[in-house]
């Protein structure tokens, strides 16, 4: 790659990390320690490193790769274990990677997070989505019905799902993580 910066390096990171690739990942954190200059803008695990702080950096990291990894019970108790207060990217992480486990049927593993991050008094912020129509900008937020239109778009939306079902359509949701 003619051009290495921070950017590419952290692609390269979560890349190898999503996938399940730990050595290879762990192995490209390395170079990118070894090789850039880091500034102000450089992510939290990098500060943390160039301010001396490395065993938090390295129990973050740690967490997300055990994690990722599909070692759910071994990064909750890295997290558990923490002498710092584990934060909103911490668990964020932690439920991403308990999400890919669907195809494990690991939901449970979501639902414990969850209760950990209850018991922490962690709030997790509601998701959102954006659409810009004819120049103006809508954003809709999990749960949230205070939209001006949110009656001609649940209306809309009850008209595809039924157009879907006519065809055959009908989502397994054996998965999803209710309650």
């Amino acid at each position: 790659m003619p051009k290495r910066d921070v950017t590419s390096w952290n692609s390269m990171i979560l890349g190898f990390s999503t996938h399940g690739e730990v050595a290879a990942a762990l192995e490209y954190f390395g170079c990118m320690v070894r090789t850039e200059k880091f500034d102000a803008q450089c992510h939290h695990v990098c500060r943390c490193l160039e301010c001396g702080v490395i065993t938090e950096a390295w129990l973050v990291r740690a967490a997300d790769l055990l994690a990722r990894a599909g070692l759910i019970d071994e990064a909750l108790d890295v997290v558990s274990n923490m002498p710092m207060r584990p934060d909103l990217v911490i668990w964020r992480s932690l439920l991403d990677a308990c999400c890919k486990q669907n195809a494990a049927s690991r939901w449970n593993d979501v639902g414990m997070v969850r209760k950990l991050m209850t018991d922490k008094g962690v709030v997790k912020e509601p998701g959102c989505s954006s659409i810009e129509i004819d120049g103006v900008a809508h954003e809709f937020f999990a749960g949230d019905t205070s939209h001006p239109q949110t009656e001609e778009i649940y209306s809309a939306l009850d008209v595809i799902e039924e157009r879907v079902e006519r065809v055959g359509y009908s989502p397994d949701s054996s998965q999803a993580p209710m309650g």
